[in-house]
């Protein structure tokens, strides 16, 4: 529950689907009470080849906060993929929730299947007791699927039931569920001379597949052969002739969700089957043309419509990704994000997204694909380049409590490129328009290609940079080497001569590092390279550029005078500090140089290492005479 609302949570893919629309819209429609409200976690494919792009898709069921939802329903039909759904039940039992699964049984859930069996029963025996058929065919599904199986069992047990003998080797062939196999088993059958009476189809596709060869070979349907389907979908209702089929009514199954809803929600949950009628469709196909007609100018104009928007709207998105992976910055993206068309959406991003420094393939052995916290992106409601809010990933979105006092679904899609996951969209649309439904693939590819695209070439330009940096920088201690120098000191040098300004260059050398060696050895040497380098760097002008040209030997020219003393006394607090914390058996001192150049449009770098080193060493002699003095008087 989230502010007082009850959550159903479905599980489903492909949206774009009529019969997914349809379901969602009944159920949604026949929810129990106005306290509920459906939220809808989705995928654009089925999730059946488990590829790397399914892979990514499927990590929006992580998102599904079982804390927060009171029931879970899974299309398990929808979803071609056992392991997701095993995953989502084994979450849900973990958590106590009640599952309701459609269009398939699980073992611990209240299961709500169509009753295909006895569907497509009642088109058999429609086939063979009106129309009196001897000699039928079948055009089964895919070889050794479930569900073509049972279509085959029931076709040789209505046989069986009228005297008929079945011989699967010449009764039945296999169309695959799809059009281009049905139509090559109809042509072989015209081919080998072995047309039959009927042939009863597995599914509506291939039924229009079969009819329209059949035609084609110059055959009528039904007065030479008849032809049946089954599954009921639109397209048989502007087929010539309109098809003889069997529909499972999504109205049925979502009505019966939604009272098991309601008895869960009243603490009435147990494991149960229902199994939910299909309805027999008598149309042209067999020549019983009971089928009401519609009118097929309106649907032919919303297929031509949503055909043609499609186009258009899939060339926009094309120029989306375009634009977007050629961005410098997010805000860019954000841009042109928030001036395309799209409405009802909202999008979070993972915090890696935000930052191109971070490898996109970071996130990939990460327990939940988004992490705990998300970055609110992009709201199709509110203008917004930066500022993107952090928030907690468990409440999904910001304004999730303003979207729930809607009535209408929200769908939860994942954002992936590459398997990687990059956050996820929120649609919320306010009508059960088709095209909106349509749509939505289109916008998460977009988005996928745009946001994934810029994210590797951002992160692709990052490696480069860092790439040229390490092959002008000083590995040990980080100062630029002599090549990544010479470009620097160019640039200090031409602005004092550009401005008639002077240039100081300072020079350190560590002292004693002969001794630290042979005594400590070279790892303590470098160490104290290294210290004496940070102390440099840091006490150096702002705007200085240090250089390690030699082993123990850093420079750091500027534009303006360097102040000896200053520096001198700087460094020399830096590094007694570290001395006197660091448990060394040594101290790290350096002895400075600086040389004021007030003719740079002469200067050049050896001549300000020439000048500066003569001051350098005379600092280290002087320390040096000191030091043997200090000697003799002691007593």
């Amino acid at each position: 529950m989230i502010d007082g609302k009850k959550i159903i949570a479905l599980c489903i893919t492909k949206i774009n689907e009529d019969s997914s629309r349809k379901f969602i819209t009944a159920l949604n429609n026949s929810l129990p009470s106005e306290d509920c409200r459906l939220m809808v976690y989705a995928t654009c494919s089925e999730l059946y080849w488990n590829t790397p792009m399914e892979s990514g898709e499927s990590a929006i069921f992580d998102l599904i906060d079982f804390d927060a939802a009171d029931i879970v329903v899974v299309f398990v039909e929808k979803i071609k993929n056992k392991q997701v759904i095993d995953d989502i039940l084994s979450r849900a039992k973990a958590y106590g929730k009640p599952v309701i699964t459609v269009d398939g049984i699980y073992k611990g859930t209240i299961s709500t299947i169509f009753d295909y069996e006895a569907g497509f029963r009642r088109v058999v025996e429609h086939v063979l007791d009106v129309h009196k058929v001897h000699n039928p065919h079948m055009m089964a599904g895919i070889k050794d699927n479930d569900f073509s199986e049972q279509r085959i069992n029931v076709f040789a047990d209505v046989l069986k039931s009228r005297g008929i003998t079945f011989d699967c080797g010449n009764m039945v062939s296999y169309g695959d569920f799809w059009a281009d196999p049905a139509a090559r088993a109809t042509e072989k059958l015209i081919a080998e001379n072995r047309v039959p009476e009927a042939i009863i189809c597995a599914n509506d596709s291939m039924a229009l597949a079969v009819t329209d060869t059949l035609i084609s070979g110059g055959y009528k349907v039904p007065e030479d052969v008849i032809v049946t389907g089954f599954d009921g979908i639109d397209e048989i209702k502007l087929s010539s002739p309109k098809i003889t089929s069997c529909i499972c009514s999504y109205d049925k199954i979502a009505k019966k969700i939604s009272d098991i809803i309601g008895e869960c929600l009243n603490g009435g949950y147990k494991e149960e089957i229902f199994r939910i009628p299909a309805t027999l469709i008598l149309s042209e196909s067999c020549g019983c043309n009971k089928e009401k007609t519609i009118n097929a100018q309106r649907e032919l104009f919303e297929l031509s419509n949503r055909f043609y928007r499609y186009q258009d709207e899939e060339y926009s998105m094309y120029e989306l990704v375009a634009q977007t992976i050629s961005c410098t910055s997010i805000e860019e993206v954000s841009g042109i994000i928030s001036n395309s068309r799209f409405y009802d959406v909202d999008c979070a991003l993972t915090p890696e997204c935000l930052d191109e420094t971070v490898s996109p393939l970071s996130v990939i052995e990460r327990e939940n694909a988004y992490g705990e916290e998300m970055i609110d992106f992009f709201s199709s409601d509110e203008i917004r380049y930066t500022n993107y809010r952090r928030f907690s990933r468990k409440d999904i979105l910001p304004r999730l409590k303003e979207l729930l006092e809607y009535q209408n679904p929200m769908f939860l899609f994942g954002l992936n490129f590459l398997d990687v996951p990059l956050g996820y969209v929120c649609f919320h649309f306010h009508s059960y328009d088709v095209g909106s439904y349509c749509k939505v693939p289109q916008i998460i590819r977009a988005l996928n290609n745009a946001i994934g695209g810029y994210r590797n070439l951002r992160y692709h330009h990052y490696l480069q940079n860092r790439v040229e940096e390490m092959y002008k920088l000083d590995n040990l201690t980080g100062l630029y080497n002599r090549n990544g120098f010479n470009k620097e000191f160019e640039r200090i040098v031409g602005q004092a001569r550009e401005n008639g300004g002077v240039v100081s260059a300072a020079l350190v050398d560590l002292d004693g590092l002969k001794a630290i060696n042979d005594t400590y050895g070279h790892d303590e040497g470098d160490n104290a390279i290294k210290t004496a380098a940070e102390a440099f760097s840091t006490c150096c002008p702002e705007d200085s550029v240090c250089v390690r040209f030699g082993g123990d030997e850093m420079m750091a020219i500027a534009n303006g005078k360097i102040n000896e003393a200053t520096l001198r006394n700087d460094i020399n607090a830096c590094l007694n500090r570290y001395n006197a914390v660091s448990g060394k058996l040594y101290r790290v001192s350096v002895s400075v140089g600086v040389y004021i150049c007030d003719k740079p449009e002469s200067m050049d770098f050896d001549d300000l290492v020439k000048e500066s080193d003569k001051l350098m060493y005379f600092e280290k002699r002087l320390k040096k005479s000191t030091k043997k003095k200090e000697e003799i008087t002691e007593p």
